[in-house]
């Protein structure tokens, strides 16, 4: 889904590789199978589990049907400043995630002002958001009380605090680009009456999504319900995810005219080829957009390709320990009386 010569392009500026020759060569033997040299240079890090592991530590150009590309966390920077697009993934309660986003913020914003697209923000704070941003003189926490974000039900505020701080001390353009629960709400009653017609025009958000995009959304949805919602009762959600894409996706055109270079702070599903970057793709498809993927190491995956290729960039982290979330599903039903 993403253009097929992207990642040897990233590799041919930061490495020189050529289409055709050594571009799809296959990593040395050993090159993720032991610690690395330079593993620290993304650490130090909070997140208790697979510290050890070889993966930790490193960062991957990967792509479709190209061989992981290694690249040190300078290389990384230096690509990600040329980008129109920077897309950060993270998952929502790893604080090592937040921590490199903001790093990789202050760095992109050591020359420039981008503007920084957040999932987790209503737009209807914008204004107060704006206003706070104008007039910061280094109280970040009062941030999370501009935003009621105690009340938003995402992970707590010392979880996103680093990313949030480096956004503010850089004092970059902020946007809000949730999809609050009330709108969702709101166009499961009404439908796509209730979008500026168009906003819905320019991502035809009156179209069907593609058969294999709609199919592998489903899977998806069918699987994070723990196999245990019928996929063909999953199609509003999948039409949620989309909108909350579009809202992204437009704020960050919008943040891009603006300021020149736009970055997004979003869970990894928005982050991927398919989602927020296939839909800045079809707007301005002459602009580089590089979406980076913190993603937690699997003990038994110790080769970049098990990771998948729906990111640009792959920057390995340690995990921390979460109950299964298909415990709900799987107990017992209580006994009657």
């Amino acid at each position: 889904m993403r253009p097929s010569l992207l990642v040897c392009g990233l590799a041919m500026t930061l490495l020189g590789c050529k289409p055709g020759s050594d571009s799809t060569h296959e990593p040395e033997p050993t090159s993720a199978a032991k610690p690395a040299t330079d593993a620290a240079e993304f650490g130090p890090w909070s997140s208790p589990l697979h510290g050890d592991h070889p993966l930790v530590g490193t960062a991957w150009l990967v792509g479709e049907g190209q061989a992981p590309v290694r690249v040190t966390r300078a290389e990384l920077e230096q690509q990600l400043a040329s980008a129109r697009f920077v897309l950060l993934g993270e998952t929502h309660d790893n604080a090592d995630h937040h921590r490199l986003q903001g790093e990789l913020i202050t760095s992109l914003a050591t020359d420039r002002r981008p503007a920084v697209v957040f999932e987790m923000l209503d737009p209807t704070r914008q204004a107060a958001i704006d206003a706070y941003v104008g007039a910061f003189v280094g109280e970040v926490d009062a941030f999370a009380e501009q935003v009621a974000w105690a009340d938003s039900g995402w992970p707590e505020w010392s979880i996103y605090r680093p990313v949030f701080a480096a956004t503010l001390a850089a004092k970059l353009p902020i946007y809000a680009a949730e999809l609050p629960r009330a709108q969702t709400r709101l166009f499961m009653a009404e439908g796509l009456a209730m979008f500026d017609p168009a906003l819905v025009e320019r991502f035809r958000l009156a179209e069907p999504l593609p058969a294999e995009l709609q199919s592998a959304w489903l899977d998806e949805m069918f699987a994070s319900h723990c196999d245990m919602v019928p996929r063909e009762h999953l199609g509003g959600m999948v039409e949620i995810q989309r909108l909350r894409d579009v809202r992204m996706a437009d704020a960050m055109l919008r943040g891009a005219e603006a300021s020149g270079q736009a970055i997004l702070v979003a869970g990894g599903g928005h982050a991927r080829d398919w989602a927020v970057p296939r839909l800045l793709h079809s707007i301005d498809p002459a602009a580089q957009t590089i979406s980076v993927g913190f993603t937690a190491v699997q003990p038994e995956l110790v080769d970049p390709r098990d990771y998948g290729d729906s990111f640009d960039v792959l920057v390995f982290t340690p995990d921390i320990a979460r109950e299964d979330p298909c415990l709900a599903f799987k107990a017992p039903p209580a006994p009657a009386g």
